[in-house]
């Protein structure tokens, strides 16, 4: 891929616009936008591409919304994503299903190399690979950053921007104590993994979500035939269990699914406990971005138009950052990120919470399967075009 680059003597030798710390949806997509603006970028991803990455996969209509405003809408089906329009409930004394607006499945391996490309071709450089630690305070008008890469002697690289967009815990604030995230004692262990399941006998259309005392399950068709997994599980029912798909096997069992999954064949990845909040999201240029920010467990796909639409809201804050820092623009970042958790986290919360007790779960779905505005209402705060 043009624009990857690997001499890191040459990169610290070099001042950027932009360090962006990952190559997630919330960190390409606001890579891309600015580097459109002649901005230098540069995209430092810890991990090699293509790359596994624990998620349902279920992009919603807000996050195919927001990848069409980007141009990147026709770029992303090229991957053979698979529609979804609709979430099955397999509940303990029943199932349940609700008509929802038409989204995408398709794996974070396929989405992330596609995000990736594009934020390339539009002039960002990345760097795979290596490891960034963003350095205590800004100096001489930038922010430096260290870069290292295994077997290698690591360098300092100063940016006027740094935006650290690396997930769950945000490694890369690691020096930065005032940015430790608070994690919820109660949050579960996010599993998953994309298989090759010849039996699964899911409708290609549907999320089929099954949904325990102890976590819920989530499977969709996703690109090339494949069966994309994620599951939330307490943290007591992994350590109780031999393995990952032990623990999947568990909350599978008490369903009489219509279909088969050979779960100890599967290579399964896992997560950091889902559900935290980091201590802060700003300083003289650092932003915080998508999941770094804040993560809050999903139930239905969420997650990645949630980085999309971060993502979407830093750029323009970003590129005046660039141009001249102010810190009223770590103020504006800090209010655009209270008022998303304010809309997007207590919902989460809530629907989370009840899914704990899948006898509230199942009395909640009757009633909006059963009064059709209240299901569209549902259907369209679950996945929905909601703002930017």
């Amino acid at each position: 891929m043009i624009g990857i680059i690997n001499d890191l003597d040459g990169i610290a030798a070099q001042m950027w616009d932009a360090i962006v710390v990952g190559a997630g949806p919330s960190g390409c997509v606001a890579a891309r936008a600015i580097a459109q603006q002649g901005h230098r970028v540069l995209i430092v991803e810890a991990k090699q591409f293509p790359r596994e990455k624990v998620c349902g996969g279920c992009l919603s209509a807000r996050g195919v919304a927001l990848l069409e405003r980007h141009g990147l809408l026709e770029a992303v089906r090229e991957c053979g994503p698979v529609a979804i329009d609709r979430v099955d409930f397999v509940m303990p004394h029943g199932h349940h299903s609700l008509a929802v607006p038409s989204g995408l499945s398709v794996s974070r391996r396929a989405l992330d190399s596609v995000l990736l490309r594009e934020a390339v071709a539009s002039g960002a450089q990345s760097l795979l690979g290596v490891r960034a630690t963003v350095c205590e305070a800004s100096v001489d008008s930038c922010r430096e950053v260290i870069l290292a890469r295994q077997g290698c002697e690591s360098v300092k690289v100063g940016a006027k921007l740094v935006i650290a967009a690396d997930g769950l815990g945000h490694p890369s604030l690691a020096r930065l104590g005032r940015f430790t995230s608070r994690v919820c004692r109660s949050s579960r262990i996010g599993i998953g993994a994309v298989a090759e399941v010849s039996k699964a006998a899911i409708p290609k259309n549907c999320i089929t979500m099954i949904v325990h005392r102890h976590g819920y399950v989530g499977l969709s068709h996703c690109e090339g035939g494949r069966l994309s997994i994620a599951a939330a599980l307490d943290a007591a029912l992994l350590a109780d269990c031999k393995s990952p798909g032990a623990a999947i096997d568990r909350l599978l069992a008490p369903h009489a699914l219509p279909f088969a999954i050979d779960t100890d064949s599967i290579y399964w990845t896992g997560t950091r406990p889902l559900t935290q909040l980091s201590g802060d999201v700003a300083d003289a240029r650092l932003f915080v971005v998508g999941d770094a920010a804040s993560y809050v467990e999903p139930l239905t796909g969420e997650g990645m138009a949630s980085g999309l639409a971060a993502g979407t809201a830093v750029a323009p804050i970003a590129i005046a950052a660039i141009q001249e820092w102010s810190d009223r623009l770590a103020t504006e970042w800090r209010d655009w990120n209270r008022q998303d958790q304010r809309r997007r986290h207590r919902a989460c919360r809530v629907i989370t919470q009840a899914a704990r007790t899948p006898w509230v779960v199942d009395l909640g779905l009757r009633m909006v399967c059963a009064i059709s505005p209240l299901g569209r209402a549902v259907a369209r705060h679950l996945h929905g075009p909601t703002g930017s």
